[in-house]
């Protein structure tokens, strides 16, 4: 993490790690989405649910949510369980200067 923070004060742009997974059950029913993003300087935790909807759509739900608590432009890597996820790669509206995403299955 020290390491970041050298970069960060170069002006290069932060690494930030965003965790995500969301579901629901049966499927469609109830659900839910979370993610956590690790900054260099902060941790930081967005979570919610809807009382119909998809397994799917909590999954790419997680993943928007992580993306949308970046404050500035970063290098992010997003962690999914989720195929849907990996597909949507790109093209998200936000903060980020370069993106990968790792999906785990």
């Amino acid at each position: 993490m020290s390491n970041n923070g050298a970069q960060i004060a170069r002006g290069a742009r932060p690494e930030v790690q965003i965790y995500t997974d969301g579901g629901c059950e049966p499927n469609p029913g109830p659900g839910g989405y979370g993610a956590v993003l690790v900054h260099p300087k902060k941790r930081m935790e967005v979570s919610g649910g809807f009382r119909r909807t998809t397994n799917n759509r909590m999954e790419i739900f997680a993943a928007i949510k992580g993306l949308e608590l970046l404050k500035q432009p970063c290098k992010v890597t997003v962690y999914t369980d989720s195929l849907l996820g990996e597909r949507h790669d790109g093209g998200m509206g936000c903060a980020m200067e370069e993106a990968r995403l790792v999906a785990d299955q």
